[in-house]
């Protein structure tokens, strides 16, 4: 039979996927059909077809036979009855049905298994729409089909409302009475805290709220404001429900029958509540039931008049008055009915209130807490009517209120023009009648709160008065319509006459606050009336020029300029305007300053140029333009430092890498501070610095940059024979003759490894190793090994229990006694104390003390002998001298280990060893064993601080050593050296070929000690490729496998369908 030909068996199994694909495709549009049956179900429901809604539920029931029969072969159903299907809005064909009071449909969907009481949108229930929409005889069918034991009170929506809340909405009481004769409590509460008598209450419903009162509802619910269903009756003017309230509460016993001043949690009454609709039929029945006309809330202390006034029921407020309320009465701001009036622009009010002669008098100028007239709450809110009604009562425009301000500073500060130019207007007209004062009628101030006698009398020259009145800031309306670029306002003033050129406390004029709020046209109208006043100085001496530079406003700039402002002009920090753009970052205003002649390099009062101010705020490209234009790299302020000083005390790498970049980069980098600096303020401390040794403190990454620099290499390629590489060391060497630290000292101490790791550096320490260097630590280790030597062979050649003095010693203990001490002897006076005189207090390190130990213990045990020539028998001192013995011995074979770390492939091992004891020795069990899991990824940061140390130990026995030698020989060092990688190395002399023969074979040779430690790397870096490479390859062998799993999936689903085709045909 041919491999590929179709038994039986193929045919059967495909078929199979066949019929299943098909019963799959079955229920697939089943479930569409369901999906277009709900939406027409939902419309038949809202519609009321009846037959329509048959038709669906019929062929419904046909689809879930059909489904039923599936079942046992696919897991597809429908998850939601189809009766019960939501729409986008969360409602059912029953919640539609209830809306609209379709009772029939309603019956159908019920008797089908609708559940009455599915919640849609909101938590809302069928029963909730019947009890607010539907008829009285729907409600009572609905009700048949909810379980006996349902409580109605019980099902409510997200808002906790009940279906008596709804009911208690509607006009007709017949649904709430359906409810209520079900035994449902009437004094159920939602979330608010609020009865169905609240909301009928509220709503008006006469007949709602006498039914709710019959079947036992509270006239004393409170809400969660504390309100009474009196209250929402109040507050809506429902007259009728009211008189039955208090109908009902006069009936009642208790705190009912006082139910018109109970008050909420505000403190509002009733009465109070009636002042929101005005209603002046609700005000007067609550005065008839002895409501107190003058009560106050708790907090702001308004009585019913005060919200009456406010909101303009002019009627209302006639009522209160007659019926006693007082209109001497303040709120916690202090402010009378007049002033609520006053401020809404209450026109009607306060002429009622105001047709008393002797409430005018009082009351005209009454001030509030704040000092706020009538006249300047009106005026600061905008009525216009209102002000001009003031006026005419004869209210005086010049009084202020507690910080000096007059109802012209008000309106100007609101943006009132109209306002603005009535008070203005006014006060011309009453200026153009002689010996007239509008303040004749208001003189005398009746004012419970004590009123402020400072008013100016307007004559002949009252509207210049009023237009140069100062608050207590000596602010002036113009100073505010400026500030706030009220331009049309501004306009006005000038027009109206008022002095450009006043000044506030600040000493700044009108230009000045329209140039700091960046209002170009007012600046623009000021100075076209007055040029002069572009010279103006505030009190910091600073011209409407340095407030401009400062805010950033570069086109203010160019007009204040094209109106002959001084460039140059200095503050009182002497600081001139491109000063304060550069310091604000203002690179706009920088350029329109350098392009009009601007000094580049003016110096402010701590010496400070525009570079300097920039730098210490980080704005990069404000450095990068004014190098660009000339400015002096290399100034020094007072203390010293540079622009390059100052970017890096602040951390700003950028315009330190800036500064780098400038063609004087060197220049900058080798500046020191000077005892001139010192004297004018500058730390003893930083004496000698330079901008290069701050950038080893702070920002040695931009400082490696530095030393990038300083290496230079010909035009042909590496491979090149002639390949050169030029190092430049004037960054690192210094006169030794001047004060300070050298470069090498910060990077050293402070381990900056971008510094101390860099090619220059490391030349640097070969040269000097080479020179001098290599011969004084040869030298040092050949005593020190002898002296090791001499005190392991005293140690060895003498025994515990065998007490000598030095008669009994053979000749090599001898020889070694002398040894030792002459090298602890040296070592004492020649090296130690001299260090200590010479570093002082850093004298004191570990090394240092380590030498001390070495010298104190062994002098202690060779000296035992020659003390006690006579006695062989001090067992107990022979003992103490071997047991400082021991620890010398300890000690000195430590410390030829600190010789041999200090330089060479041997060394870094050894700082490796030290580095991961101190870790381990620092760490507890638990995170030992985690750090031995990551000790193949930790190696090369282990190797890498290694290197770094040892580094840093050249450097540091490489410095002292060279504190030792002559200045002539210090001096004879190059600071340019000239390398080419790859030729030969020269000869040289005996002495220099045994110290290279020692460099390269006893293992102090830096290339070889690189050469070890970047095999170590470079084997961990291709442990970590191979690895990476394996994974990468396991992944594609994955993806591969699952790309041939999908190919073979599309050709069965191929096949079956062809193989359907194929039975289908026959």
């Amino acid at each position: 039979m041919n491999s590929r030909a179709i038994t039986p068996r193929h045919i059967e199994v495909r078929q199979r996927a066949s019929t299943q694909l098909h019963e799959e495709d079955i229920m697939a549009d089943v479930e569409l059909v369901r999906i277009a049956a709900n939406k027409s179900l939902h419309q038949a429901a809202r519609e009321g077809d009846i037959e329509i809604l048959e038709q669906i539920l019929a062929s419904q029931q046909e689809r879930v036979s059909l489904s039923s029969q599936l079942s046992s072969r696919t897991t597809a159903s429908a998850s939601v009855p189809f009766i019960d299907h939501q729409d986008d809005s969360g409602m059912t064909a029953l919640h539609y049905a209830c809306r609209n009071n379709c009772v029939d449909v309603m019956q159908k969907l019920l008797s089908r298994g609708a559940q009455p009481l599915v919640q849609g949108e909101d938590g809302i229930t069928p029963l909730h729409l019947t009890a607010k929409y539907a008829s009285p005889p729907t409600l009572q069918t609905f009700l048949t089909y909810l379980p006996e034991d349902t409580s109605v009170a019980e099902i409510d929506d997200e808002y906790g409302q009940t279906p008596l809340h709804y009911a208690s909405q509607r006009s007709d009481p017949s649904c709430l009475e359906v409810l209520l004769q079900r035994n449902c409590e009437p004094n159920v509460t939602d979330k608010a805290n609020a009865t169905p008598l609240h909301n009928a209450a509220q709503e008006g419903r006469l007949e709602i709220v006498q039914l709710l009162v019959k079947y036992g509802a509270n006239l004393l619910a409170r809400d969660g404001e504390g309100e009474t269903p009196l209250h929402h009756a109040c507050m809506e003017g429902h007259v009728d429900v009211i008189e039955f309230l208090l109908q009902q509460a006069e009936n009642s016993e208790g705190e009912a029958t006082d139910i018109v001043n109970i008050a909420d949690n505000r403190g509002l009454q009733p009465l109070h509540a009636a002042m929101y609709s005005g209603s002046k039929d609700t005000v007067l029945l609550l005065l008839q039931h002895n409501a107190d006309p003058n009560v106050k809330t708790h907090n702001s202390r308004r009585t019913p008049l005060h919200t009456a006034a406010r909101h303009g029921h002019l009627d209302v407020v006639q009522l209160l008055v007659s019926q006693g309320a007082r209109t001497s009465v303040r709120d916690v701001k202090g402010q009378l009915a007049i002033h609520r009036a006053a401020g809404y622009g209450r026109t009607a009010v306060l002429e009622y209130l105001f047709q008393d002669k002797i409430a005018k008098e009082r009351f005209l100028e009454a001030q509030t807490r704040q000092g706020h007239r009538p006249l300047a709450l009106a005026a600061s809110h905008g009525h216009v009517d209102t002000v001009n009604l003031l006026l005419d009562l004869g209210a005086n425009p010049m009084m202020k209120d507690k910080v000096g301000k007059t109802p012209l500073h008000l309106a100007v500060e609101g943006d009132h023009y109209d306002v603005t130019k009535v008070l203005i207007d006014r006060c011309r007209a009453v200026s153009a009648r002689p010996s007239v004062n509008p303040l004749a009628e208001s003189t005398e101030d009746g004012d419970e709160e004590g009123d402020d006698d400072e008013s100016d009398t307007l004559s002949l020259g009252g509207t210049t008065a009023l237009l140069e009145a100062a608050d207590k800031y000596d602010t002036r309306p113009l100073h505010i319509a400026c500030a706030l670029g009220h331009k049309s306002i501004a306009r006005l003033l000038v027009d109206s006459g008022c002095q450009l050129d006043v000044v506030d406390d600040s000493d700044q004029t009108p230009l000045h606050l329209a140039v700091k709020n960046g209002r170009y046209q007012i600046v623009k109208l000021l100075l076209l009336k007055k040029v002069q006043l572009v010279a103006d100085e505030d009190d910091k001496a600073q011209t409407p020029l340095h407030l401009a530079a400062q805010c950033g406003f570069h086109q203010i700039m160019e007009l204040l300029i094209a109106n002959g402002a001084n460039l140059n002009a200095a503050d009182d920090f002497h600081q001139t305007p491109l000063a304060e753009a550069a310091a604000a970052g203002h690179l706009k205003c920088v350029t329109v300053m350098l392009e009009n002649d601007a000094h580049i390099d003016p110096r402010d009062k701590f010496g400070s140029t525009p570079l300097h101010v920039a730098a210490k705020a980080g704005h990069a490209k404000i450095v990068q333009l004014l190098l660009s234009r000339g400015a002096n790299i290399a100034h020094q302020d007072k203390k010293g430092n540079t622009c390059l000083d100052v970017a890096a005390i602040n951390k700003r790498v950028d315009v330190a890498k800036t500064i780098l970049n400038h063609s004087h980069w060197m220049r900058v980098l080798k500046r020191r501070v000077k005892e001139e600096h010192i004297a004018n303020g500058a730390e003893r401390r930083l004496l000698g610095s330079t901008p290069f040794k701050q950038l080893i403190v702070h920002l040695p990454d931009v400082a490696a940059v530095a030393l990038d620099k300083c290496v230079t290499t010909n035009e042909v390629t590496p491979d090149h024979d002639d390949y050169t590489v030029h190092y430049n060391y004037e960054l690192l060497m210094e006169d030794p003759s001047l004060p300070g630290k050298s470069a090498l000292w910060y990077m050293t101490v402070l381990l900056r490894e971008p510094v101390l790791m860099h090619p220059v550096v490391s030349h640097l320490l070969r040269q000097k190793w080479l020179s001098f260097g290599r011969f004084v630590y040869y030298l040092n280790l050949f005593f020190y090994l002898i002296f090791v030597i001499f005190l392991t062979a005293f140690v060895l050649d003498n025994r515990i229990d065998e007490p000598k003095n030095f008669s009994d010693l053979n000749p090599i203990s001898k020889v070694a006694t002398w040894v030792v001490m002459l090298y602890c002897f040296y070592g004492i006076v020649i090296t130690e104390l001299l260090q200590l005189v010479q570093l002082g207090l850093e004298y004191f390190n570990w090394r240092n003390i380590l030498d001390w130990g070495v010298y104190i213990f062994s002098l202690i045990l060779v000296m035992y002998p020659l003390i006690n020539v006579n006695s062989t028998n001090d067992t107990a001192h022979w003992t103490t001298a071997w047991f400082a013995g021991s620890v010398a011995i300890f000690l000195t074979w430590m410390n030829l280990l600190v010789f041999v770390r200090r330089f060479g492939g041997l060394g870094i091992y050894v700082l490796m060893f030290t580095d991961t004891l101190a870790t381990v020795l620092r760490m507890n069990i638990s995170v030992m064993n985690l750090l031995i899991g990551l000790a193949v990824g930790d190696i090369e940061k282990i190797s890498q601080s290694a290197n770094v140390n040892r580094q840093a130990i050249k450097s540091k026995y490489l410095q002292a050593a060279e504190q030792w030698l002559p200045r002539s020989l210090r001096q004879n060092l190059r600071s340019f050296e000239t390398v080419k990688p790859n030729k030969g190395k020269g000869k040289g002399g005996l002495l220099s070929l045994a110290a290279s023969f020692l460099d390269e074979n006893v293992g102090f040779d830096d290339s070889k000690a690189a050469m070890t430690e970047e095999g170590v790397i470079e084997e961990v870096r291709e442990q970590t490729d191979l690895l990476r490479e394996t994974t990468r390859d396991a992944f594609d062998e994955i993806k591969e496998v699952q790309s041939r799993a999908d190919a073979s999936t599309q050709a069965l689903k191929l096949l079956s369908k062809r193989l359907q085709q194929h039975v289908d045909n026959a």
